[in-house]
């Protein structure tokens, strides 16, 4: 059964292009490093989580919605935000859906995460869910 998602929020450029927005998620420990996952339908493909920005969504709830759906990760619990990116924004274009639904591609917000669990040193791969949260399918191995 394919799952209905809500609306995304888009912006449309001057060229009249529209983009979907997204919020791009980056969770470092105190080493700095990075958690990524590799996707499961994309063998090699490599992602941090992210994912759209619903109506009525800000970007930082967008992002803590999506760690906490695909790698099962709360904000306030396991990883609190220390910066996010809201006047810059990374574009790219994707075709698939995302050119059915009308957007030229993705247009990434990106919230900078900091592990708090065992006072930050902990890895943040030992504690993810990667079953697929809050209603969504598993995105990453």
């Amino acid at each position: 059964m394919k799952r209905s998602y809500p609306p995304s929020r888009s912006v449309v450029d001057a060229a009249g292009q529209r983009w979907r927005m997204c919020a791009g998620v980056a969770i470092l420990n105190s080493a700095g490093n990075l958690l990524v996952g590799e996707r499961l339908k994309i063998p090699g493909a490599w992602n941090c989580p992210q994912g759209g920005v619903d109506e009525g969504e800000t970007v930082g709830s967008a992002a803590e919605r999506e760690v906490y759906e695909e790698v099962g990760l709360r904000a306030g619990v396991h990883i609190r935000a220390i910066a996010e990116m809201t006047e810059e924004a990374v574009r790219y274009q994707a075709g698939g859906w995302l050119k059915k639904e009308g957007y030229a591609g993705q247009q990434l917000h990106w919230v900078l995460f900091r592990c708090t669990h065992a006072g930050g040193d902990a890895d943040p791969s030992a504690m993810v869910d990667l079953s697929g949260l809050g209603g969504e399918a598993a995105e990453f191995n």
